[in-house]
């Protein structure tokens, strides 16, 4: 049996002509995406309940237009996909400030008339009726730091903002799951077919989610994979999480075309569960950073920092990151105490890794964070 109840939205856009483009995997993610979700096979779409917009297709009134489409399609029960591959965008001050979807059509100089904003996006959710929708943003993508795809203007950032992703979550059972924080890149590895962030939800689709073996792949398996496996294979992107009244850990697919799997010996996810992990390596603001920093010089002579990066480093490992974590990687050999510590607290906190820190420094030291 198909999954009849399933609808998806699904747009990538890489060839923009008025911005920067971005490589063609943006829409190999978009089609791969798609594809898995229609297979009987696998997720079991209705190729009827789908749309698919790529480049010159996914212009603002274009991508407007098929988000009602969904909102028309769809009942309260029904579950409900967006997929967006593509340039996301904020700009911190000026007129245009605010948080953009860069259409295909986005023209810098008329940024807020051609761009789709995050509160037009937020209000063409809303109007889908659905409580099992989520919304999955693989925005800012890159082959490495040094390939980063910017758009050219000042006072701009990549990806979307933390202020974006709660106002957009925020509707009766409604998920983000966007590929990265809003300070990093959604990274392509080198002759990948697809980002890494959509990589992991294609095999989440494929199956490797499933932990039931009730046959469906459910949405909380989904979230838990990416969150996972995306910053086991690179540690300096973190997807964000974002959850508002969601009650149910509804099914996103069939697993493989409805076959039973077996049951893993794990406990069910639950909502609180997924909050939980949503929560996880956290950047840590300035206080905090200041207070990790005074903490560390005043406490630790510079040989013993060096001990403690060694056993930081192997924590990290035990987790699944593979951080390079020693004073002179981190800019501190021959400093002092006070700068070594600021070095060693930015440097992790960059990367999301500062609570690894934060707990040797409980464990061995008593440190306790405001």
């Amino acid at each position: 049996m198909p999954f009849e109840q399933g609808h998806a939205l699904i747009i990538g856009i890489a060839d923009y002509p008025f911005v920067p483009p971005l490589p063609s995997v943006v829409l190999n993610d978009a089609k791969a995406i798609a594809n898995v979700l229609q297979r009987p096979d696998r997720a079991g779409y209705l190729p009827s309940n789908m749309r698919l917009l790529l480049n010159e297709q996914a212009t603002r009134q274009g991508i407007l237009d098929s988000l009602q489409w969904l909102a028309d399609t769809t009942t309260p029960e029904d579950t409900a996909v967006v997929y967006f591959s593509g340039h996301g965008h904020f700009v911190t001050e000026g007129p245009d400030a605010g948080n953009y979807l860069i259409t295909y059509d986005t023209k810098v100089e008329a940024l807020r008339r051609t761009a789709l904003p995050s509160t037009a996006f937020t209000d063409a959710l809303r109007r889908i009726r659905t409580r099992k929708l989520i919304v999955l943003l693989d925005a800012c993508h890159s082959g490495g730091a040094a390939d980063v795809k910017r758009l050219d203007r000042s006072a701009v950032k990549s990806a979307l903002s933390q202020d974006a992703y709660e106002e957009l979550r925020r509707g009766a059972g409604r998920i983000i799951l966007a590929s990265s924080r809003p300070n990093e890149f959604s990274y392509v590895a080198p002759a990948a077919s697809n980002s890494l962030f959509t990589q992991c939800l294609l095999e989440a689709l494929d199956g490797e989610a499933e932990q039931d073996g009730d046959g469906y792949i459910r949405v909380f398996e989904v979230v838990a994979y990416v969150f996972r496996e995306v910053p086991r294979r690179h540690p300096f992107q973190h997807p964000v999480f974002k959850v508002d009244m969601m009650d149910e850990n509804f099914a996103l697919a069939l697993f493989r075309g409805g076959e039973k799997g077996v049951a893993k010996a794990v406990a069910p996810l639950r909502a609180e569960d997924l909050l939980r992990l949503a929560s996880l390596l956290p950047l840590a603001d300035t206080a905090d950073q200041v207070a990790i920093r005074d903490f560390i010089a005043s406490r630790l002579s510079l040989d013993e920092m060096e001990l403690m990066c060694a056993d930081v480093r192997a924590a990290l490992e035990q987790a699944g990151y593979r951080v390079p974590l020693d004073l002179e990687t981190v800019g501190a050999r021959g400093v002092s105490k006070q700068l070594a510590a600021q070095r060693l607290v930015e440097y992790l906190n960059r990367r999301g890794l500062l609570p690894f820190l934060v707990q040797h420094l409980s464990a061995h030291f008593q440190f306790r964070a405001a």
